[in-house]
Protein backbone atom coordinates (compact mmCIF):
# COMPACT_ATOMS: atom_id res chain seq x y z
CA UNK A 1 0.00 0.00 0.00
CA UNK A 2 2.88 2.36 0.76
CA UNK A 3 4.16 1.73 -2.76
CA UNK A 4 0.79 2.67 -4.27
CA UNK A 5 0.68 5.74 -2.03
CA UNK A 6 3.95 6.94 -3.53
CA UNK A 7 2.58 6.34 -7.02
CA UNK A 8 -0.53 8.33 -6.11
CA UNK A 9 1.69 11.22 -4.99
CA UNK A 10 3.52 11.00 -8.30
CA UNK A 11 0.21 10.88 -10.18
CA UNK A 12 -1.11 14.03 -8.52
CA UNK A 13 2.17 15.80 -9.23
CA UNK A 14 1.94 14.92 -12.93
CA UNK A 15 -1.68 16.10 -13.04
CA UNK A 16 -0.56 19.46 -11.61
CA UNK A 17 2.06 19.68 -14.36
CA UNK A 18 -0.47 18.74 -17.03
CA UNK A 19 -2.95 21.40 -15.93
CA UNK A 20 -0.24 24.07 -15.76
CA UNK A 21 -2.07 25.62 -12.81
CA UNK A 22 -0.53 26.70 -9.53
CA UNK A 23 0.20 24.10 -6.85
CA UNK A 24 -2.82 22.11 -5.65
CA UNK A 25 -2.11 23.50 -2.18
CA UNK A 26 -3.61 26.76 -3.47
CA UNK A 27 -6.65 25.25 -5.21
CA UNK A 28 -10.14 26.17 -4.09
CA UNK A 29 -13.40 24.33 -4.69
CA UNK A 30 -13.61 25.93 -8.16
CA UNK A 31 -10.36 24.30 -9.33
CA UNK A 32 -11.36 20.86 -8.03
CA UNK A 33 -14.75 21.15 -9.75
CA UNK A 34 -13.09 22.18 -13.02
CA UNK A 35 -10.65 19.26 -12.76
CA UNK A 36 -13.60 16.94 -12.18
CA UNK A 37 -15.17 18.15 -15.44
CA UNK A 38 -11.90 17.78 -17.35
CA UNK A 39 -11.48 14.19 -16.16
CA UNK A 40 -15.10 13.45 -17.11
CA UNK A 41 -14.60 14.90 -20.61
CA UNK A 42 -11.37 12.95 -21.10
CA UNK A 43 -12.31 9.60 -19.57
CA UNK A 44 -16.14 9.58 -19.17
CA UNK A 45 -15.55 8.87 -15.47
CA UNK A 46 -17.00 11.30 -12.94
CA UNK A 47 -14.71 11.86 -9.95
CA UNK A 48 -16.40 14.30 -7.58
CA UNK A 49 -14.66 17.43 -6.32
CA UNK A 50 -14.73 15.90 -2.82
CA UNK A 51 -12.95 12.76 -4.02
CA UNK A 52 -10.32 14.88 -5.76
CA UNK A 53 -9.80 16.94 -2.62
CA UNK A 54 -9.03 13.74 -0.72
CA UNK A 55 -6.67 12.55 -3.44
CA UNK A 56 -4.76 15.85 -3.44
CA UNK A 57 -4.55 15.97 0.36
CA UNK A 58 -7.13 18.69 1.05
CA UNK A 59 -9.34 16.24 2.96
CA UNK A 60 -8.36 13.19 4.99
CA UNK A 61 -8.27 9.89 3.10
CA UNK A 62 -8.57 6.78 5.28
CA UNK A 63 -7.48 4.41 2.49
CA UNK A 64 -6.33 4.34 -1.11
CA UNK A 65 -8.87 5.33 -3.79
CA UNK A 66 -10.77 2.53 -5.54
CA UNK A 67 -9.36 0.81 -8.60
CA UNK A 68 -11.89 2.64 -10.81
CA UNK A 69 -10.69 6.00 -9.44
CA UNK A 70 -7.02 5.12 -9.93
CA UNK A 71 -7.72 3.93 -13.48
CA UNK A 72 -9.51 7.23 -14.24
CA UNK A 73 -6.55 9.27 -12.94
CA UNK A 74 -4.17 7.20 -15.06
CA UNK A 75 -6.42 7.56 -18.13
CA UNK A 76 -6.46 11.34 -17.66
CA UNK A 77 -2.65 11.24 -17.95
CA UNK A 78 -2.87 9.16 -21.12
CA UNK A 79 -2.32 5.66 -19.72
CA UNK A 80 -4.60 2.69 -20.36
CA UNK A 81 -4.86 1.77 -16.66
CA UNK A 82 -3.34 2.30 -13.21
CA UNK A 83 -1.10 -0.72 -13.74
CA UNK A 84 0.04 0.72 -17.09
CA UNK A 85 0.86 4.01 -15.31
CA UNK A 86 2.88 2.19 -12.63
CA UNK A 87 4.77 0.09 -15.15
CA UNK A 88 5.84 3.09 -17.26
CA UNK A 89 6.70 5.69 -14.59
CA UNK A 90 10.15 5.76 -12.90
CA UNK A 91 8.88 6.16 -9.36
CA UNK A 92 12.03 6.81 -7.38
CA UNK A 93 13.32 9.74 -9.42
CA UNK A 94 9.91 11.43 -9.61
CA UNK A 95 9.21 11.04 -5.89
CA UNK A 96 12.61 12.48 -4.97
CA UNK A 97 12.00 15.46 -7.28
CA UNK A 98 8.60 16.06 -5.69
CA UNK A 99 10.08 15.86 -2.18
CA UNK A 100 12.79 18.34 -3.16
CA UNK A 101 10.15 20.71 -4.52
CA UNK A 102 8.12 20.38 -1.31
CA UNK A 103 11.21 21.17 0.77
CA UNK A 104 11.88 24.28 -1.31
CA UNK A 105 8.29 25.45 -0.77
CA UNK A 106 8.67 24.85 2.98
CA UNK A 107 11.90 26.85 3.17
CA UNK A 108 10.19 29.77 1.45
CA UNK A 109 7.33 29.86 3.95
CA UNK A 110 7.58 32.92 6.29
CA UNK A 111 6.71 30.86 9.38
CA UNK A 112 10.10 29.09 9.30
CA UNK A 113 11.94 32.14 10.61
CA UNK A 114 10.87 34.76 13.19
CA UNK A 115 10.65 37.80 10.97
CA UNK A 116 8.28 40.57 10.11
CA UNK A 117 5.67 40.15 7.41
CA UNK A 118 7.45 42.72 5.24
CA UNK A 119 10.75 40.86 5.50
CA UNK A 120 9.02 37.60 4.62
CA UNK A 121 7.54 39.16 1.48
CA UNK A 122 10.97 40.46 0.44
CA UNK A 123 12.52 37.01 0.95
CA UNK A 124 9.83 35.35 -1.16
CA UNK A 125 10.22 37.90 -3.97
CA UNK A 126 14.01 37.54 -3.97
CA UNK A 127 13.75 33.75 -3.92
CA UNK A 128 11.27 33.76 -6.81
CA UNK A 129 13.51 36.07 -8.83
CA UNK A 130 16.52 33.90 -8.10
CA UNK A 131 14.76 30.66 -9.02
CA UNK A 132 13.13 31.98 -12.17
CA UNK A 133 16.20 33.90 -13.32
CA UNK A 134 14.04 36.52 -15.00
CA UNK A 135 11.43 38.95 -13.79
CA UNK A 136 7.99 39.00 -15.37
CA UNK A 137 7.38 42.17 -17.34
CA UNK A 138 3.86 43.64 -17.52
CA UNK A 139 2.22 43.26 -20.93
CA UNK A 140 1.34 46.27 -23.03
CA UNK A 141 -1.29 46.72 -25.76
CA UNK A 142 -2.81 43.33 -25.01
CA UNK A 143 -5.81 43.98 -27.26
CA UNK A 144 -3.48 44.42 -30.25
CA UNK A 145 -1.75 41.05 -29.78
CA UNK A 146 -2.50 38.76 -32.73
CA UNK A 147 -3.23 35.03 -32.37
CA UNK A 148 -4.66 33.14 -35.36
CA UNK A 149 -4.52 29.64 -36.82
CA UNK A 150 -5.22 27.73 -40.03
CA UNK A 151 -5.36 23.97 -40.71
CA UNK A 152 -2.99 22.68 -43.40
CA UNK A 153 -5.10 19.73 -44.58
CA UNK A 154 -8.65 18.42 -44.70
CA UNK A 155 -8.01 14.93 -43.32
CA UNK A 156 -6.65 13.46 -40.08
CA UNK A 157 -4.15 13.78 -38.54
CA UNK A 158 -4.06 17.48 -39.32
CA UNK A 159 -1.32 20.01 -38.67
CA UNK A 160 -2.32 23.57 -37.84
CA UNK A 161 -0.18 26.69 -38.31
CA UNK A 162 -0.46 29.21 -35.47
CA UNK A 163 0.48 32.84 -36.13
CA UNK A 164 1.50 35.08 -33.24
CA UNK A 165 2.38 38.79 -33.11
CA UNK A 166 3.10 39.99 -29.57
CA UNK A 167 3.32 43.65 -30.63
CA UNK A 168 6.65 44.27 -28.93
CA UNK A 169 5.97 42.35 -25.71
CA UNK A 170 8.80 40.11 -24.48
CA UNK A 171 7.38 37.55 -22.01
CA UNK A 172 9.67 34.91 -20.54
CA UNK A 173 7.48 32.01 -21.64
CA UNK A 174 5.24 31.80 -24.71
CA UNK A 175 2.97 28.76 -24.92
CA UNK A 176 0.16 27.78 -27.28
CA UNK A 177 -2.31 25.33 -25.74
CA UNK A 178 -4.08 23.46 -28.54
CA UNK A 179 -7.26 22.56 -26.63
CA UNK A 180 -8.59 22.00 -23.09
CA UNK A 181 -5.83 19.39 -22.62
CA UNK A 182 -2.95 21.37 -21.09
CA UNK A 183 -0.43 18.69 -22.12
CA UNK A 184 -1.05 19.47 -25.79
CA UNK A 185 1.11 22.57 -26.02
CA UNK A 186 3.64 24.24 -28.30
CA UNK A 187 6.37 26.44 -26.79
CA UNK A 188 7.68 29.39 -28.81
CA UNK A 189 11.01 31.18 -28.53
CA UNK A 190 11.24 34.96 -28.29
CA UNK A 191 10.71 36.52 -31.70
CA UNK A 192 9.11 33.37 -33.13
CA UNK A 193 5.91 34.24 -34.95
CA UNK A 194 4.83 30.87 -36.35
CA UNK A 195 4.41 27.41 -34.87
CA UNK A 196 2.62 24.22 -35.80
CA UNK A 197 0.60 21.74 -33.78
CA UNK A 198 -0.98 18.41 -34.66
CA UNK A 199 -4.56 17.22 -34.08
CA UNK A 200 -5.34 13.51 -34.22
CA UNK A 201 -9.16 13.65 -33.99
CA UNK A 202 -11.77 15.92 -35.52
CA UNK A 203 -13.55 18.31 -33.19
CA UNK A 204 -14.26 21.86 -32.11
CA UNK A 205 -11.30 23.07 -30.05
CA UNK A 206 -10.43 26.20 -28.08
CA UNK A 207 -6.82 27.24 -28.74
CA UNK A 208 -5.13 29.50 -26.18
CA UNK A 209 -2.12 31.83 -26.23
CA UNK A 210 -0.51 31.75 -22.78
CA UNK A 211 2.14 34.31 -21.81
CA UNK A 212 4.00 33.78 -18.53
CA UNK A 213 1.26 31.44 -17.33
CA UNK A 214 -1.66 33.76 -18.16
CA UNK A 215 -4.21 33.19 -20.95
CA UNK A 216 -4.06 36.28 -23.16
CA UNK A 217 -5.92 35.29 -26.33
CA UNK A 218 -8.07 32.31 -27.36
CA UNK A 219 -10.12 31.35 -30.38
CA UNK A 220 -12.14 28.46 -31.80
CA UNK A 221 -10.47 25.95 -34.09
CA UNK A 222 -12.65 23.63 -36.17
CA UNK A 223 -11.01 20.39 -37.35
CA UNK A 224 -13.53 18.75 -39.68
CA UNK A 225 -13.92 15.24 -40.97
CA UNK A 226 -16.68 16.11 -43.50
CA UNK A 227 -17.23 12.39 -44.19
CA UNK A 228 -17.52 9.55 -41.70
CA UNK A 229 -14.23 8.19 -40.36
CA UNK A 230 -13.42 5.58 -37.70
CA UNK A 231 -10.66 5.15 -35.13
CA UNK A 232 -9.49 2.61 -32.59
CA UNK A 233 -8.92 4.96 -29.68
CA UNK A 234 -5.40 4.18 -28.53
CA UNK A 235 -3.69 6.89 -26.47
CA UNK A 236 -2.19 9.28 -27.31
CA UNK A 237 -2.37 8.45 -31.06
CA UNK A 238 -5.42 6.59 -32.41
CA UNK A 239 -5.36 3.94 -35.10
CA UNK A 240 -7.21 5.14 -38.21
CA UNK A 241 -9.48 2.64 -39.93
CA UNK A 242 -8.71 2.43 -43.64
CA UNK A 243 -11.45 3.39 -46.08
CA UNK A 244 -11.72 -0.17 -47.40
CA UNK A 245 -12.31 -1.41 -43.84
CA UNK A 246 -15.01 1.17 -43.02
CA UNK A 247 -18.25 -0.25 -44.40
CA UNK A 248 -20.79 2.45 -45.31
CA UNK A 249 -23.83 0.84 -46.89
CA UNK A 250 -27.19 0.36 -45.21
CA UNK A 251 -25.33 0.48 -41.91
CA UNK A 252 -21.94 1.72 -40.71
CA UNK A 253 -19.61 -1.00 -39.44
CA UNK A 254 -16.04 -2.28 -39.80
CA UNK A 255 -14.61 -5.22 -41.69
CA UNK A 256 -13.64 -8.60 -40.31
CA UNK A 257 -9.98 -7.55 -40.60
CA UNK A 258 -10.58 -4.76 -38.08
CA UNK A 259 -12.48 -7.08 -35.73
CA UNK A 260 -9.56 -9.50 -35.79
CA UNK A 261 -7.20 -6.67 -34.80
CA UNK A 262 -9.51 -5.61 -31.95
CA UNK A 263 -9.59 -9.20 -30.65
CA UNK A 264 -5.82 -9.04 -30.17
CA UNK A 265 -6.05 -6.02 -27.83
CA UNK A 266 -5.94 -7.00 -24.16
CA UNK A 267 -6.93 -3.62 -22.65
CA UNK A 268 -10.42 -2.02 -22.79
CA UNK A 269 -10.50 -0.32 -26.19
CA UNK A 270 -13.05 1.83 -27.98
CA UNK A 271 -14.01 1.92 -31.64
CA UNK A 272 -15.41 5.34 -32.58
CA UNK A 273 -17.15 6.65 -35.69
CA UNK A 274 -16.73 10.41 -36.26
CA UNK A 275 -18.57 12.97 -38.37
CA UNK A 276 -17.56 16.56 -37.58
CA UNK A 277 -19.05 19.26 -39.84
CA UNK A 278 -21.65 22.05 -39.69
CA UNK A 279 -25.28 20.99 -39.93
CA UNK A 280 -26.86 24.11 -41.45
CA UNK A 281 -26.62 26.23 -38.30
CA UNK A 282 -28.43 23.62 -36.18
CA UNK A 283 -28.50 24.84 -32.57
CA UNK A 284 -28.02 22.52 -29.61
CA UNK A 285 -31.01 23.95 -27.70
CA UNK A 286 -33.40 22.66 -30.38
CA UNK A 287 -32.52 19.41 -32.14
CA UNK A 288 -33.47 15.77 -32.37
CA UNK A 289 -31.09 12.89 -33.09
CA UNK A 290 -32.45 9.52 -34.13
CA UNK A 291 -30.27 6.46 -34.62
CA UNK A 292 -30.08 2.69 -34.25
CA UNK A 293 -27.03 1.16 -32.60
CA UNK A 294 -25.70 -2.34 -31.94
CA UNK A 295 -22.60 -3.54 -30.08
CA UNK A 296 -21.12 -6.35 -32.16
CA UNK A 297 -18.27 -7.36 -29.86
CA UNK A 298 -18.25 -8.58 -26.25
CA UNK A 299 -15.07 -10.59 -25.85
CA UNK A 300 -12.42 -10.09 -23.16
CA UNK A 301 -12.30 -6.53 -21.78
CA UNK A 302 -15.38 -5.53 -23.86
CA UNK A 303 -17.75 -7.68 -21.79
CA UNK A 304 -19.88 -4.67 -20.76
CA UNK A 305 -21.00 -4.05 -24.37
CA UNK A 306 -21.00 -0.32 -23.65
CA UNK A 307 -21.90 2.25 -26.32
CA UNK A 308 -21.88 6.04 -26.20
CA UNK A 309 -23.57 8.55 -28.49
CA UNK A 310 -21.98 12.00 -28.67
CA UNK A 311 -23.60 15.18 -30.00
CA UNK A 312 -20.78 17.71 -30.23
CA UNK A 313 -21.55 21.39 -29.77
CA UNK A 314 -19.27 24.33 -30.43
CA UNK A 315 -19.21 25.00 -26.67
CA UNK A 316 -20.07 21.72 -24.94
CA UNK A 317 -21.34 18.23 -25.70
CA UNK A 318 -24.07 15.69 -24.99
CA UNK A 319 -23.02 12.12 -24.15
CA UNK A 320 -25.63 9.37 -23.92
CA UNK A 321 -24.32 5.96 -22.72
CA UNK A 322 -25.78 2.45 -22.78
CA UNK A 323 -24.44 -0.73 -21.19
CA UNK A 324 -25.47 -4.06 -19.66
CA UNK A 325 -27.09 -3.93 -16.19
CA UNK A 326 -23.97 -5.10 -14.35
CA UNK A 327 -21.86 -2.20 -15.69
CA UNK A 328 -24.22 0.74 -15.08
CA UNK A 329 -22.00 2.10 -12.30
CA UNK A 330 -19.26 2.83 -14.85
CA UNK A 331 -21.28 5.01 -17.26
CA UNK A 332 -21.84 8.78 -17.21
CA UNK A 333 -24.57 10.94 -18.72
CA UNK A 334 -23.75 14.44 -19.94
CA UNK A 335 -26.00 17.24 -21.19
CA UNK A 336 -23.92 20.38 -21.76
CA UNK A 337 -22.96 21.52 -18.21
CA UNK A 338 -24.94 18.72 -16.51
CA UNK A 339 -22.88 15.63 -15.58
CA UNK A 340 -24.43 12.56 -13.94
CA UNK A 341 -22.16 9.69 -12.90
CA UNK A 342 -23.43 6.13 -12.68
CA UNK A 343 -21.64 5.56 -9.37
CA UNK A 344 -23.65 8.33 -7.69
CA UNK A 345 -26.88 8.40 -9.74
CA UNK A 346 -29.38 5.75 -10.79
CA UNK A 347 -28.74 5.32 -14.52
CA UNK A 348 -30.26 1.84 -14.65
CA UNK A 349 -32.69 2.97 -17.38
CA UNK A 350 -29.66 3.07 -19.70
CA UNK A 351 -29.02 -0.65 -19.25
CA UNK A 352 -29.88 -2.77 -22.27
CA UNK A 353 -28.55 -5.67 -24.30
CA UNK A 354 -27.07 -4.15 -27.44
CA UNK A 355 -26.61 -7.54 -29.10
CA UNK A 356 -29.71 -6.57 -31.10
CA UNK A 357 -30.45 -3.23 -32.73
CA UNK A 358 -31.63 -0.54 -30.27
CA UNK A 359 -33.47 2.56 -31.47
CA UNK A 360 -32.34 5.71 -29.66
CA UNK A 361 -33.82 9.19 -29.86
CA UNK A 362 -32.32 12.26 -28.18
CA UNK A 363 -34.72 15.20 -28.20
CA UNK A 364 -33.69 18.64 -26.92
CA UNK A 365 -36.07 21.61 -26.65
CA UNK A 366 -35.39 24.76 -24.66
CA UNK A 367 -32.59 23.04 -22.70
CA UNK A 368 -34.73 20.08 -21.72
CA UNK A 369 -33.23 16.79 -22.92
CA UNK A 370 -35.41 13.70 -23.36
CA UNK A 371 -33.93 10.31 -24.17
CA UNK A 372 -35.99 7.51 -25.70
CA UNK A 373 -34.93 3.86 -25.98
CA UNK A 374 -37.01 1.73 -28.35
CA UNK A 375 -39.75 4.41 -28.31
CA UNK A 376 -39.88 4.53 -24.48
CA UNK A 377 -38.90 7.69 -22.58
CA UNK A 378 -36.13 6.60 -20.18
CA UNK A 379 -34.74 9.94 -18.93
CA UNK A 380 -35.52 13.64 -18.88
CA UNK A 381 -33.04 16.26 -17.66
CA UNK A 382 -32.78 20.05 -17.58
CA UNK A 383 -29.42 21.72 -18.16
CA UNK A 384 -28.41 25.39 -17.81
CA UNK A 385 -25.61 26.31 -20.23
CA UNK A 386 -25.90 26.65 -24.01
CA UNK A 387 -23.83 24.02 -25.83
CA UNK A 388 -23.61 26.14 -28.99
CA UNK A 389 -24.08 25.03 -32.57
CA UNK A 390 -24.24 21.30 -33.35
CA UNK A 391 -20.95 20.56 -35.09
CA UNK A 392 -20.49 16.81 -34.94
CA UNK A 393 -21.62 13.28 -34.10
CA UNK A 394 -19.71 10.39 -32.59
CA UNK A 395 -20.74 6.80 -31.95
CA UNK A 396 -18.32 5.00 -29.66
CA UNK A 397 -18.35 1.28 -28.80
CA UNK A 398 -16.38 -0.67 -26.23
CA UNK A 399 -14.97 -3.29 -28.54
CA UNK A 400 -16.88 -2.67 -31.77
CA UNK A 401 -20.35 -1.79 -33.01
CA UNK A 402 -22.58 -0.72 -35.88
CA UNK A 403 -24.88 2.24 -36.58
CA UNK A 404 -27.80 2.85 -38.93
CA UNK A 405 -30.86 5.10 -39.42
CA UNK A 406 -29.04 8.30 -38.42
CA UNK A 407 -31.17 11.42 -38.67
CA UNK A 408 -30.69 14.96 -37.30
CA UNK A 409 -33.76 17.21 -37.19
CA UNK A 410 -34.50 20.83 -36.46
CA UNK A 411 -38.13 20.58 -35.38
CA UNK A 412 -39.75 18.60 -38.18
CA UNK A 413 -37.10 19.53 -40.76
CA UNK A 414 -34.46 16.88 -41.51
CA UNK A 415 -31.00 18.48 -41.49
CA UNK A 416 -28.98 15.28 -42.01
CA UNK A 417 -29.80 11.68 -42.86
CA UNK A 418 -27.66 8.59 -43.46
CA UNK A 419 -27.62 4.75 -43.38
CA UNK A 420 -31.38 4.52 -43.86
CA UNK A 421 -33.07 1.91 -46.00
CA UNK A 422 -33.91 4.46 -48.69
CA UNK A 423 -30.30 5.77 -48.95
CA UNK A 424 -28.16 4.79 -51.90
CA UNK A 425 -24.43 4.29 -51.24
Amino acid sequence: MNHDTEYLQLCTSLIEQKLNWRSAEEWRNYEFTELSEKILDATSVNLSATTLKRIFGKLKYESLPSSATLNALAAFLGYSSWMDFKSKQPLNKQVVEKKDAAEKRFLLQPKVWPMTAAAAVIIVILAFTFLSGKSVQPLKNVKEIVFTSRPLASGLPNSVVFNVDLKGNTPNKIVIQQSWDSTRTVTLQRGQKEATGIYYLPGYFRAKLILDGKIIKEHDLFIRSDNWMATIDHQPIPTYIKKDDLLLKKEMSVSENVLKEIKKITEPTWLTYHLVKPFSDLQSDNFTLESSIKNTFSEGPAVCKTAKIFVLGSKRAFIIPFTIPGCVSDINLKASDLNLAGNSNDLSSFSTDLSEWANVKVEVKKRVMKIFLNDKLIRQEIYKEDAGEVVGLRFSFLGAGAVKNVRLLNGNETMYKDFADDNNH
